[in-house]
């Protein structure tokens, strides 16, 4: 093996995705050494505990059959929880609820749409494949349903479901082809809340990470990737110290990238291009609600979702109702400004809940997505490093959020692996099927 391959491993960053890359590499036989300037690991996937309710402070939801709960299953991370059900979910519009069809007997049945709309809607999901995503790369996702949707209120309706799936609200900018995916996956595959929030996930990732010899470094930041002839050679902590290392894993955004990189102009484009997505989000602890059957309610004519967590996961006390709230922000737009338009978003659903609540909770600018994924995706603007390997949840190609943030710790692993000698024959064979998949 050569010197450089004798070195720790450096990952950068001690969230869902660093963590994950470090358990990986450990259980292959790499030394690995994880930083954080954070005191405590786990980024947005941290969870806290108010009154007996569980608050997630990142993602609320996992696809199930995703690389996301592939690699967690690898790890052995246990997963518990139940899927999101098809009953108890609406669409407001105008003021008046429509149950959403989410099967075709239930579309049949349905008065949202009419039966041309009906027609084009089941037109619409059924192509939603791998083949419709290459056709449209390179379109938004208004200039896909411009010509997939003609119908007006089938439009909204679709638009809607790529609110909900990508957590984005910025049609005018969002790919067409990540969209397709992504329903095309939640569709597939559904998505579960997890008993006892993203904590528990976070929790088992922590012990397999001590349990392989892992050294977590919390509290301390790094400062600076070091380069040599364009390779990596160390990475500066906050501390003074170097710390050699042929390779790095960076799991952090495109503007602590940037800095960590100050003479790569790639970077530094790519933090200045990168379009955040975010949400304004308002969870509320309840013991009793007006209209306990609405389970999810998304609106049709705004970006606003509503949802009880609680009726799928252990997230709250006996008889007792966790109620989230979100509006999906549109790049540039003010989150605390939302505040208002949630509550009366909740009133209109749940009449009178916002002032009996035993504990509420707004974050007004909750990041869910480091980089909309545009129609341009396929240009990739991320730096190209020797050594250097990318955990991100824009990196991928084929998913988004959590997925994605897995499927790209799950491939560094596996190439960091591969190329050393040493470690290449210990490597889970799982790990590189997963990203081939």
């Amino acid at each position: 093996m050569d010197q450089g391959r004798q070195q720790e491993i450096i990952v950068i960053g001690a969230g869902l995705g660093g963590l994950a890359s470090a358990a990986l590499l450990a259980r292959g036989g790499a030394r690995v050494r994880v930083l954080d300037s954070a005191q405590h690991a786990g980024g947005r996937a941290r969870s806290r505990v108010q009154e007996g309710f569980t608050f997630n402070v990142g993602a609320h939801a996992l696809y199930r059959g995703g690389p996301a709960t592939r690699v967690l299953r690898e790890l052995g991370v246990p997963i518990a929880g139940r899927p999101v059900g098809k009953t108890g979910t609406y669409a407001l519009l105008a003021d008046q609820l429509y149950a959403l069809p989410y099967t075709a007997r239930s579309l049949l049945t349905s008065e949202i749409l009419s039966v041309s709309g009906k027609l084009s809607f089941m037109r619409v999901l059924a192509s939603l494949t791998e083949r419709t995503a290459r056709a449209v790369q390179g379109q938004t996702v208004n200039q896909w349903l411009e010509r997939a949707a003609p119908d007006l209120r089938v439009r909204a309706l679709l638009r809607m479901l790529v609110r909900l799936g990508c957590y984005a609200h910025a049609p005018d900018l969002l790919g067409a082809d990540a969209a397709v995916r992504q329903l095309a996956h939640g569709l597939r595959h559904n998505v579960m809340y997890l008993d006892g929030g993203w904590q528990t996930l976070l929790d088992a990732l922590l012990a397999q990470t001590r349990a392989a010899g892992v050294t977590l470094e919390l509290g301390l930041g790094a400062r600076q990737i070091e380069l040599h002839a364009g390779r990596i050679t160390a990475v500066h902590t906050s501390d003074g110290r170097r710390l050699p290392a042929a390779d790095v894993v960076a799991a952090v955004d495109p503007q602590t990238l940037s800095a960590l990189l100050p003479e790569d102009a790639t970077a530094s484009r790519w933090a200045q291009a990168a379009v955040p997505l975010r949400a304004a989000c308002m969870d509320l602890g309840v013991r009793e609600l007006p209209q306990p059957q609405l389970l999810n309610v998304q609106a049709l004519d705004a970006p606003l979702y509503f949802a009880n967590h609680s009726a799928y996961a252990k997230l709250a006390p006996a008889r007792a109702h966790l109620r989230s709230l979100a509006r999906y922000l549109a790049p540039g737009e003010d989150g605390p400004a939302s505040e208002p338009e949630l509550r009366a978003f909740l009133e209109r659903i749940q009449p009178g809940v916002w002032e009996r609540a035993v504990v509420k909770r707004f974050m007004p600018n909750l990041i869910v997505h480091n980089d909309l994924p545009g129609p341009e995706r396929a240009r990739s603007v991320h730096p190209h490093i020797p050594g250097l390997h990318l955990v991100f949840d824009a990196s991928s190609q084929r998913f988004m959020l959590a997925d994605a943030v897995l499927e790209s710790a799950s491939a560094a692993a596996a190439r960091i692996l591969q190329a050393s000698p040493r470690t290449a024959a210990s490597a889970p064979a799982s790990t590189t099927a997963d990203h081939a998949a």
